[in-house]
């Protein structure tokens, strides 16, 4: 069965697919929420998110991952 083209891959190997976007323009998380506070795109405009939430949503993003952090330590630092 497969999946409707509405659903959305699930964020949680976030921080271990470097690179983003579509075109592998960005390297890094922040680079991604930096463009989409600052330029945004065709289908979003931009977020204008001040630094301190430009990192909250970074940080949160990285403990979603499986990347290790201290909220998951049992991720044992590796990327899957």
């Amino acid at each position: 069965m497969s999946r409707p083209a509405s659903v959305r891959p699930s964020n949680s190997g976030s921080a271990c697919s470097s690179p983003y976007g579509h075109h592998g323009k960005f390297e890094t998380l922040a680079d991604v929420v930096r463009h989409y506070s600052e330029v945004g795109s065709s289908e979003v405009k931009p977020l204008k998110l001040s630094a301190a939430q430009q990192t909250d949503l970074v940080v949160f993003l990285e403990s979603i991952s499986t990347l290790s952090n201290p909220w998951r330590p049992e991720d044992h630092a590796l990327c899957q």
